[in-house]
């Protein structure tokens, strides 16, 4: 990762890991990661909603703790519905977890929507 925030470096590129996925995604997995490549150019993609859904984890603390790492902001609508699918173009149904050990069969079924600010 360090080669490739030098090369973005010496274009004046910003390059940001977005906290998502189970290999990289909890507050902890992605603070570590930014302290391991240590570059000035080098930070979050934060999407808080990731780490409620994805690993289950308090967003408002996550992001608290990340913030001196924000590159980019990715956030999402979610409406938290079993039945209800919106007709707005957009909208996708996806599911979620707990925890990543949660059985598919217990996860909470949401729809959302994506956007992203700079």
């Amino acid at each position: 990762m360090q080669e490739i925030v030098d090369e973005a470096a010496e274009r004046n590129i910003l390059v940001g890991v977005e906290n998502h996925g189970r290999h990289l995604g909890g507050t902890e997995q992605t603070a570590r990661l930014v302290r391991m490549v240590d570059r000035e150019n080098f930070g979050v993609n934060i999407d808080p909603t990731n780490f409620r859904v994805v690993f289950g984890e308090d967003h408002i603390e996550a992001t608290r703790r990340l913030a001196k790492y924000v590159l980019h902001v990715h956030a999402k609508d979610i409406l938290i519905s079993e039945t209800e699918k919106p007709e707005s173009e957009g909208w996708h149904q996806s599911q979620t977890a707990a925890t990543p050990e949660t059985p598919s069969e217990e996860r909470e079924m949401r729809i959302g929507r994506s956007y992203s600010a700079f």
